[in-house]
């Protein structure tokens, strides 16, 4: 073979597979019509698996410049322009989807501007709202009439959690001292807890009216003149109540003075050890509460003063305990209160009221006065 056909199968082999890349070249007995050389020198790209495929032939001269040609068979996939066809789509895809992702940035570029306006806005509405806060906070430390809502141990948030005490340690220790002293009654055990509870909220009344007394310098709190403005003593008095480690010590001397009373002397013995623990974690949990009700700005007050009362006349204020059984009593006129379960909470000049007790009430017994005093003579 010549150097000219060496150089012109070469040349339009190269320019085919330049402007084809990727396309497979065969040529029919090819090994018989070039040389080794040249056999390595032809470049095979491979592509599997194409079916259609288009014919283009080559007329190359013979070795010995015969004038018969040899015609050597070239193919090539068809799918070359489909596969250029499928570029241009994705080429217009891809512009659509850049298009897209522009609208999507500006869409997201408004959204965060209003987003930024609106938490302006809302840092504005925060800031009036802790200067109302604030103005009421000082309205509360003058007249006592309205609560700081900020404050973790105002009086509402108090009576929640006084009465979440009634309904789970109460209730905790009124069982276990069902089940461990068999020999009283349901409302003999009641009245023992009542007489802890009634004790425990007087001393924290003492204490707090002696720091009141020692304030003015006068020997009870009936001395104090009834027109005394005492609110802003009232106010910072609280301040420092509610402290922990002040808390901490009214509990401590209080319950301390309680050991003796009878429930806690039956609680006391070893076999009772039980009770004895959840008799003192009632029990420190309610001084608290009395003693942060007892200093509240307005004062609060608990109500255990109804025993011997119709219950019809305290209804308001009192709803009737659910006993195991009817209670009985034959020195006691039907309807009345025999027991306070639960005091009721209210604030001491009686404006407002918080939450109601519980008392047991005789189901059967004398139906007048007249009749106990016939029965107690």
């Amino acid at each position: 073979m010549t150097e000219s056909v060496y150089q012109n199968i070469f040349g339009w082999t190269l320019g085919y597979e330049y402007a084809f890349p990727g396309s497979q070249i065969k040529c029919s007995e090819i090994s018989n019509l070039f040389c080794p050389d040249m056999l390595r020198c032809l470049r095979h790209v491979c592509r599997k698996g194409n079916k259609n495929r288009e014919t283009r032939y080559v007329q190359i001269p013979s070795a010995d410049n015969a004038e018969q040609d040899t015609v050597i068979q070239i193919e090539k996939d068809e799918n070359d322009d489909e596969t250029k066809q499928e570029l241009e789509s994705l080429k217009l895809e891809r512009l659509k989807d850049l298009k897209r992702i522009e609208t999507l940035e500006e869409k997201i570029t408004a959204l965060e501007r209003e987003n930024a306006m609106l938490k302006k806005q809302n840092n504005d509405i925060e800031q009036r709202s802790s200067q109302l806060t604030i103005e009421m906070s000082r309205l509360t430390d003058v007249k006592g009439s309205f609560e700081n809502v900020n404050d973790e141990q105002n009086n509402s948030r108090l009576t929640q959690r006084f009465e979440s005490l009634n309904s789970t340690k109460w209730v905790m220790v009124a069982r276990q001292m069902a089940k461990s002293f068999r020999t009283k009654t349901e409302v003999e055990m009641i009245s023992l807890l009542t007489d802890l509870m009634k004790t425990g909220y007087q001393k924290c009344k003492e204490v707090a009216d002696v720091q009141v007394c020692n304030y003015l310098q006068v020997n009870s709190k009936e001395d104090i003149p009834a027109n005394e403005d005492l609110s802003d003593y009232l106010q910072l008095r609280r301040r420092y109540a509610v402290r922990t480690f002040v808390k901490d010590n009214v509990k401590k001397n209080i319950i301390k003075q309680l050991e003796q009373k009878e429930v806690m002397k039956l609680c006391s013995k070893e076999k009772y050890i039980n009770i004895q623990e959840k008799l003192q974690n009632f029990l420190e949990e309610y001084i608290e509460c009395c003693w942060l009700m007892t200093v509240s700005n307005p004062t609060m007050v608990l109500d255990f003063d109804v025993v011997g009362k119709q219950y019809t006349e305290c209804a308001d204020h009192f709803k009737e305990y659910s006993s195991k059984r009817p209670v009985e009593d034959v020195t006691k006129i039907q309807g009345t209160i025999c027991e306070v379960v639960w005091p009721c909470v209210q604030l001491e000049d009686e404006t407002a009221f918080y939450m109601k007790g519980e008392v047991v009430v005789v189901k059967k017994g004398i139906k007048s006065t007249e009749d106990l005093i016939n029965v107690r003579s």
